[in-house]
């Protein structure tokens, strides 16, 4: 099936989801498109204003939120085919965080974008804390669709 990219973004809780659609799980069809349904969580303007723009270039429906616990039952349901955490700075809360997320639901892929300043160490401990991905900033826009799309298997294919 050939993908069009003309997904749309929705942040906030302006997008109401049908959990039982019959397509494959994880995945919502709107216009005869599949698109990959994001949970942003993040606290960083910068994050917002680079995640908005996933409609035009890739076929991403995001989310977002606050913090986790904002979307606790929508990740309990399964909606979400990936959890993006991209924080302002880490801090003690993000590793909480993540830690609670994936032990709610152990096979959601998380990615986590670390902040300019951070090294190895703090990739360490998040890779300990749950993380699938460990990212930095500065991420430029195609090389962040090009992973995502990667980790959720929606990149087009060699």
């Amino acid at each position: 099936m050939s993908k069009s990219r003309t997904a749309a973004v929705f942040c906030g809780y302006s997008q109401q989801f049908t959990l039982d659609n019959g397509n494959r799980p994880g995945k919502l069809r709107a216009n005869n498109t599949e698109v990959t349904r994001l949970l942003l969580i993040s606290d960083d303007p910068q994050a917002l204003t680079q995640f908005s723009t996933l409609s035009s270039a890739a076929d991403f429906q995001v989310q977002h939120r606050a913090k986790a616990a904002d979307a606790r039952g929508a990740l309990l349901a399964g909606v979400f085919d990936l959890c993006v955490f991209a924080p302002v700075r880490t801090s003690v809360e993000l590793f909480h965080e993540l830690t609670a997320t994936r032990a709610l639901v152990a096979g959601l892929q998380l990615v986590v974008i670390v902040p300019v300043g951070e090294g190895s160490e703090t990739q360490q401990k998040l890779l300990a804390a749950g993380a699938n991905l460990v990212l930095f900033q500065p991420m430029e826009q195609g090389s962040l669709i090009s992973v995502l799309e990667r980790l959720t298997g929606t990149g087009p294919t060699p």
